[in-house]
């Protein structure tokens, strides 16, 4: 079936749309058209179920709403070069690729199912202003969404069971605004969510569990805010911060501030590389490894923050300068509660540190010049 006509509507009341499961073909192909809507379809066993393909003057204002679209051999819903779409409301399962746009803008994908596909279950590759809100995104071959060059908002998902990362948002230099909030990801094969490459970003509110990486890993993110989220029982770090540029795009100045990072299997929170960052009121408790590390940084500040019970060092600075370590309660971890390893000229001021397995605080013979005031350190809490 080809829509080449503006102002259309095909409303199937449930129409099957079956192909022979043969790459090039198309169940219905939206070209060059401008409002169309496909409603309460069901389109099985093409190339490509639904394709919006650009002819000029522009394919733009296509709805796909209430439909299902599955067990299509190349990609369920594709579109290339077309303006606005919106799918809504809509199954898209068991298909090679779930939902494809590239070269395209304002693509909005919600309250869509999309599971069990042999690669991503939404794959958006320099596609501008796309929100994805409301998905469930489940037991796909591939990520559960993976976004480049542009990204995309991703807001109140729950993505689980894929078999790479969650969430992967790639923004690849690109510097506008993003939010990612509110999602669950969980028991995904990598990370829970990747963020990389992106400034002025919020990740914010979402629970991320059971990943078998990171439950949170930010590269090259900068000047952006991860507050209130929950990383809990991933096989990695819960919240890892890592600079991966030498460019001037940097992945600096954060704020991370009120997340529970506990139970992961090494530390709660790792600050790779990445300086300049306010780490504040968050909660690191209950990991296999530190629960917080900074390594290769300065000029960052660890403020208030709850670090207990991990499994080896509370806090730990290595190669780590200028850093604040102010009002934090650092106590019964397992090896020493505040460790320091070439690091220098570090202000620790006004901590509770006790109760730790081994030293309450190790300030060894490679550093230099941390100045140390107000503390409250003993053996016992």
């Amino acid at each position: 079936m080809v829509i080449e006509a503006d102002d259309v509507t095909f409303d199937g009341d449930g129409h099957l749309v079956e192909g022979q499961s043969r790459s090039g073909t198309v169940g219905i192909l939206i070209r060059g058209a401008d409002g169309v809507t496909v409603e309460d379809v069901e389109v099985r066993e093409w190339g490509n179920g639904i394709e919006l393909e650009y002819k000029s003057p522009g394919t733009r204002n296509v709805r796909i709403v209430d439909s299902h679209v599955t067990d299509n051999v190349r990609t369920g819903i594709r579109g290339d070069d077309v303006g606005k779409t919106t799918i809504r409301a809509t199954h898209v399962g068991d298909n090679g690729v779930g939902i494809h746009f590239s070269v395209s803008s304002t693509l909005a994908v919600h309250d869509t199912d999309i599971y069990d596909n042999d690669g991503r279950g939404i794959y958006l590759d320099d596609t501008s202003r796309a929100s994805i809100e409301g998905n469930e995104i489940f037991d796909n071959g591939g990520q559960g969404i993976y976004t480049i060059d542009l990204g995309a908002d991703v807001v109140d998902n729950e993505v689980s069971g894929n078999a790479m990362t969650g969430i992967h948002v790639d923004a690849d230099n690109n510097a506008r605004l993003y939010e990612i909030s509110g999602n669950e990801a969980w028991d995904n094969g990598e990370h829970g969510i990747v963020v990389r490459e992106i400034a002025e970003t919020e990740v914010s509110d979402n629970e991320v569990r059971g990943n078998d990486v990171d439950g949170i890993l930010l590269v090259d993110f900068h000047d952006g805010e991860v507050i209130d989220n929950e990383a809990r029982k991933n096989g990695d770090d819960g919240l890892h911060v890592l600079k991966e540029s030498t460019g001037s795009f940097g992945g600096d100045s954060n704020v991370i501030e009120n997340n529970v990072l506990e139970e992961n299997d090494d530390d709660g929170l790792f600050v790779e590389f990445s300086s300049e960052n306010v780490v504040e009121n968050n909660e690191m408790t209950g990991n296999g490894d530190d629960g917080v590390q900074f390594s290769g940084t300065e000029d960052n500040e660890l403020v208030d923050n709850e670090v207990t019970d991990n499994d080896d060092d509370g806090a730990r600075f290595v190669e780590a300068n200028d850093n604040d370590v102010v009002g934090n309660t650092i106590e019964e971890n397992d090896d020493d509660g505040l460790d320091l390893e070439n690091s220098d000229d570090n202000d620790i001021e006004e901590n509770s540190i006790c109760g730790n397995g081994d030293s309450q605080i190790v300030d060894d013979a490679t550093s230099t010049g941390n100045d140390y005031d107000d503390n409250d350190v003993a053996s016992r809490c």
